[in-house]
């Protein structure tokens, strides 16, 4: 994953924004290729949870795999501390 991309996830940008900035495409332009409505992925870049068959479209538009678009509990731990050399422990209290 390119610094930039992880910077912004961790700074709190959505991975599919921060995917889609990076890769240069407009929200109408990955909405298109990824076969979804713009609407929906704007929704999908603010706080609503991506379906199954939205990660997969957007990461297949993308080019790149599903599990970077997806958020989880504990996203990114390994980049945080790599990148601050912090305790990630500390981080989650």
């Amino acid at each position: 994953m390119p610094d930039e991309i992880a910077e912004r996830i961790i700074g709190g940008m959505n991975p599919v924004k921060a995917w889609r900035l990076h890769s240069g495409f407009t929200l109408r332009e990955l909405a298109s290729r990824a076969g979804i409505p713009p609407a929906r992925l704007e929704r999908c870049e603010g706080r609503s949870r991506l379906l199954e068959e939205e990660a997969q479209a957007i990461a297949d538009a993308l080019g790149i795999g599903r599990s970077y678009v997806q958020r989880y509990r504990g996203e990114f731990r390994g980049c945080v501390a790599a990148l601050e050399d912090v305790d990630v422990d500390e981080l989650e209290r």
